[in-house]
């Protein structure tokens, strides 16, 4: 951080990711109300198939974010990263208004959103984490509020998607979701200034070119990856599965090299990482 910089009201740094928060689950939420009646009503797939398709990418979307957030803590900076993130989501939600019934254009447009998630999510986070860092009487206030745009942009867009596929037909609809980040996207732009002391440090270096041309290869070669992984069922079934088993051997790896405090709190993040997992499946 740039100590001549002038002082940033943390509001107002605040008010600005939260924005771009609200719109990007507006977009989310209002493509997932109508991605599985699309997949049966309008493409044909069968409920088991359809509702697969949409596990797996979903299984995909809450694992992404492990590699967006590496990108954007050490590679290209999180500032950048959430931005990037933004645009690619708001490209995955344009391509599901293509008028097209060829479900690779379904599948390439669910990729290219798991991968615009993964870069998104973890980095508007760590954000607000960082404009509340050493002040942890707010931090907890500040990701209450965070977790309302979450909330508010949801509600409205699972209201409105859906009377508005009804009505207008679906990809009117999905261009309800692109149409909602891309204002998100335009306030952040407006309101950017206010974040220009916050960040990780690639944030406060010039942009590596080099580095955004690896991860612009890495973005095809995720969503390439995805689309491939959600169009065979047993792929994708056998995706979700290794999944859950990766994730209880990294934990059972860093059990056995922590200490007995550090097992402690491991055992408790892992129930309560089954617990939300359920949560997730009853949901979905």
């Amino acid at each position: 951080m740039n100590s001549a910089m002038p002082t940033v009201s943390k509001t107002r740094s605040f008010s600005t990711v939260f924005l771009i928060e609200m719109w990007e689950r507006f977009g989310y939420y209002g493509m997932q109300a109508l991605i599985v009646y699309y997949m049966v009503q309008r493409l044909g797939f069968e409920d088991d198939r359809a509702n697969l398709v949409w596990s797996a990418a979903a299984a995909l979307i809450y694992v992404a974010p492990a590699i967006g957030g590496w990108i954007g803590d050490k590679y290209l900076g999180t500032r950048r990263t959430m931005l990037f993130g933004a645009v690619v989501l708001a490209i995955g939600y344009a391509l599901m208004t293509v008028p097209s019934e060829d479900t690779w254009t379904l599948f390439g447009a669910l990729g290219v959103i798991v991968v615009g998630n993964g870069l998104f999510k973890p980095n508007a986070a760590n954000l607000v984490r960082k404009i509340y860092e050493g002040d942890d009487a707010k931090i907890d206030s500040a990701f209450t509020m965070y977790y309302m745009a979450v909330n508010i942009g949801a509600t409205a867009s699972q209201l409105a998607t859906p009377l508005i596929a009804v009505k207008f037909g679906w990809h009117l609809a999905f261009a309800v979701s692109a149409g909602g980040l891309i204002v998100g996207i335009l306030n952040y732009l407006v309101m950017r200034r206010y974040l220009q002391h916050v960040g990780s440090e690639p944030d406060f270096k010039p942009l590596n070119v080099a580095r955004l041309i690896q991860v612009l290869v890495g973005i095809v070669v995720g969503i390439v990856l995805v689309a491939f992984i959600i169009q065979d069922r047993t792929v994708a079934r056998g995706t979700v599965v290794a999944g859950f088993v990766g994730m209880l051997v990294i934990f059972g790896v860093m059990m056995s090299r922590g200490s007995q405090r550090e097992r402690t709190g491991l055992i408790s993040v892992l129930i309560l990482t089954g617990l939300g997992m359920l949560f997730f499946i009853f949901y979905q």
